[in-house]
């Protein structure tokens, strides 16, 4: 979605294992984060227009910290449309790294280039991934490349049986279609929607516990082919 810091890390931090679904790779086992698609509400005086590649105003204008979220996030959901990253131009329109110090201090190109992010509009409420697939919550999973293949399909049993905060049981698959930076230790994201329901996800998620040793899933083609076309557009 964004190449840049796509992934909001929150404290909730889970042991797991991958299995890939029809497949019989030995299980993987990572850490288990949450991510979300942004909302934001902007300022009547904000002044920062969002702009496509071809420098066209898309029609939302923002502060510099919001603009500057959202390069960082990849994508928002404004008023009652979705904009995401779709790139960069030479010109900046924010300069944030005074607003990711973090990031400036040990990234330097990374955090100039974020005022320089371009944006597109999408059909899609939540974003768009990597290859374009659709986000789609409580299935989507990002994973760094040398852990999963964008398009891969994985159980993870930890999430078997896990009542969800609309009431359905979760199956334990999921679709990789997000890209993750790489980090020290084996890391993934599963995305849960808006960041609206970013408590609910967590107390859903909160009885899980940490879980090692889980059960792989057996093959299951059939699965893999489900997935992939509820993320396709």
């Amino acid at each position: 979605m964004a190449p840049i810091a796509l992934i909001a890390p929150i404290a909730l931090v889970l042991a797991l294992a991958l299995t890939a679904v029809g497949a019989r790779a030995a299980p993987i086992e990572a850490a288990l984060g949450i991510y979300a698609t942004m909302q934001l509400s902007p300022a009547a005086d904000a002044t920062i227009a969002l702009l496509d590649l071809d420098g066209r105003a898309l029609g939302p204008r923002l502060d510099a910290p919001q603009f500057c979220d959202l390069a960082a996030r990849g994508a928002a959901v404004i008023a009652d449309a979705t904009y995401q990253v779709a790139g960069s131009a030479r010109e900046s329109q924010v300069f944030c790294g005074r607003l990711y110090t973090r990031l400036q201090r040990k990234q330097p190109v990374a955090a100039g280039a974020l005022g320089r992010s371009r944006f597109e509009r999408v059909d899609w409420r939540y974003g768009l991934g990597a290859e374009r697939y659709k986000l789609v919550p409580w299935r989507t999973l990002a994973a760094p490349a040398g852990l999963a293949s964008i398009g891969q399909a994985l159980a993870v049993p930890a999430l078997q049986g896990l009542v969800l905060p609309d009431g359905t049981i979760h199956d334990g698959e999921v679709f990789v279609a997000d890209r993750l930076e790489p980090g020290a230790e084996p890391r993934v994201e599963l995305f849960i929607g808006l960041e609206a329901q970013r408590s609910a996800a967590e107390r859903a998620l909160g009885a899980i516990g940490a879980i090692v040793g889980v059960q792989r899933l057996s093959a299951a083609p059939a699965a893999a082919a489900r997935l992939r076309a509820l993320h396709s557009r």
